[in-house]
């Protein structure tokens, strides 16, 4: 892992690696070289399960301090902490969703190798990467990433982070 960064407002971040690197799901290497891959940019979202969420707030509560408003903003808000040992507390979880960037030795772009989304997510899965497991589906067609986007809508709210595993 050399840098991690926020989105941001999609032209500027901030840089958050030093607490990127206290989420434990998250590996400070993997062997993209193997695969042809020399320099990479992974896309994903940090999350806080909703249990552990609960816990916090208690803790805040106990602690006197005000409670936080969502898992959501509890998640980003710990990346964007500038202390690490507040982000660790969080016990965030890291999810990777999307290769938005390979290339090989030479700088040649190796993504059009990789067939498929849908391969590039098991390539990471492989490397050690949190990915969703059970709950992917390979679409052919947009009928079938449409029907998969309203599934996801009617369960998202019930997500649990044990449906993400290593691959």
């Amino acid at each position: 892992m050399v840098r991690v960064a926020t989105r941001g407002n999609g032209e500027e971040g901030e840089e958050i690696t030093v607490q990127a690197r206290t989420i434990k799901s998250l590996p400070l290497s993997a062997a993209f070289s193997k695969h042809g891959i020399y320099k990479v940019e992974l896309r994903g979202e940090a999350v806080i399960s909703k249990s552990r969420f609960k816990e916090v707030n208690k803790q805040r509560a106990d602690d006197g301090l005000p409670l936080l408003a969502n898992s959501r903003n509890s998640a980003s808000g710990g990346l964007r902490t500038k202390d690490p040992s507040e982000t660790a507390r969080r016990q965030l979880d890291a999810f990777i969703f999307q290769m938005g960037y390979a290339v090989d030795k030479n700088g040649k772009d190796v993504l059009p190798s990789i067939k498929s989304h849908h391969d590039a997510i098991e390539l990471l899965g492989t490397l050690g990467f949190k990915v969703s497991k059970g709950d992917k589906r390979f679409c052919k067609g947009i009928e079938e990433v449409i029907d998969q986007i309203n599934h996801w809508t009617t369960i998202r709210d019930d997500f649990r982070l044990r449906s993400m595993a290593w691959s």
